[in-house]
């Protein structure tokens, strides 16, 4: 049986605003706003020699290159994410790569926990935990305020990493930050539709 073609593409048309209309009436009776999740990431470089700003400075003997994607996703309580880090000079540009596994953000200011599951210049560092702070000063290209991160802060093989809002309230363990000669970092707080 073969339809005019007039009444093939006036089928075609009430059959996609019919599943248009479904699919929005699904999605609006199944969707409900969930916590939000957490993102911080970016990534950058200090030069050697640089000194952090707070009140207990830490100046660095090498470049220090890094990059950071780390996720709390607060309907699975979860925290995911790679951080690498290193010197671009003596390492070739990666030194450790690690598994995050904590995230607290204040305001424009971060704490990421993490193991490191590989290290390319001393492989018994391998599961060894630390902490990092970074702070998201604006917009990105914005020429001042700029982006920083603190030095590493290692702890022992065994150790139970927490992130949390006094630490991140500590000014990087009072060290401050690094500012970054060229990078960026994000901080966002997004709100999930689960459906």
């Amino acid at each position: 049986m073969s339809f005019p073609r007039k009444s093939v593409v006036a089928l075609i048309g009430v059959a996609g605003v019919v599943a248009a209309v479904l699919v929005s009436v699904a999605a609006a009776g199944s969707s409900s706003i969930g916590p939000p999740q957490l993102r911080v990431y970016g990534g950058g470089n200090i030069p050697v020699g640089s000194c952090t700003d707070g009140a207990t400075p830490f100046c660095t003997q090498f470049t220090r290159e890094f990059s950071l994607f780390a996720v709390h996703d607060p309907n699975e309580n979860v925290t995911y994410g790679t951080l690498t880090f290193g010197d671009p000079e003596i390492d070739h540009g990666v030194r450790n790569i690690a598994r995050v596994t904590c995230l607290a953000v204040s305001g424009n200011v971060a704490e990421g926990g993490a193991v490191i599951t590989q290290s390319f210049t001393n492989p018994s560092q391998v599961g060894v935990p630390f902490q990092m702070f970074v702070r998201d000063s604006g917009q990105p290209g914005a020429v001042a305020p700029r982006d920083g991160v603190s030095p590493v802060f290692g702890g022992s093989l065994g150790d139970k990493l927490t992130c949390s809002n006094s630490d991140v309230a500590s000014d990087a363990f009072g060290t401050g930050y690094f500012t970054l000669t060229y990078g960026d970092m994000a901080i966002q707080s997004i709100t999930n539709q689960n459906g």
